[in-house]
């Protein structure tokens, strides 16, 4: 009896003007980003959303290149924004931990941020604060997760 085992795929890398060393899996192209929220540094994933093409589209390379020129501010609006969803936030009374950044196609993005207790996983939420095209805020709770709501 032979066995046909299919290689495994390997996964594409390149290097972008704009978002630096990107990985294409899973049908969408990720990288990392910093940002810093309450005193404290976080990297993130980059989501390149694209409906599984290959390609990174001239918005989400704008996008990109918006939020690292605004960085500073937007870091201070989603601060305003989870102390007044969550009140006075520090990392000891609302764990949580940014997570992604994802990028639709069009060039909307948004911050994806995993609240609860970070050893437990049926206690955390993923919420999504958009930042583009207008800042605001989207919990676990509303309509669409959040998460969902910006991959589609």
């Amino acid at each position: 009896m032979m066995f046909n085992f299919k290689k495994k795929k390997q996964k594409e890398i390149v290097i972008d003007d704009t978002f630096g060393k990107i990985v294409y899996c899973d049908f969408q192209w990720v990288g990392t980003a910093e940002i810093s929220l309450f005193n404290s540094s976080f990297s993130v994933d980059v989501e390149l959303y694209n409906d599984g093409k290959k390609n990174i589209t001239d918005e989400q390379k704008s996008s990109f290149q918006k939020y690292k020129n605004n960085l500073k501010s937007i870091e201070e609006n989603i601060e305003n924004i989870l102390k007044s969803e969550f009140g006075d936030i520090n990392m000891n009374n609302v764990p949580f931990k940014p997570v992604s950044l994802v990028f639709k196609k069009n060039g909307d993005f948004a911050l994806i941020v995993s609240v609860g207790e970070t050893d437990d996983i049926m206690s955390q939420n993923n919420i999504a604060i958009c930042i583009s095209p207008e800042l605001k805020y989207y919990g676990s709770d509303e309509s669409y997760m959040s998460e969902v709501f910006f991959t589609q």
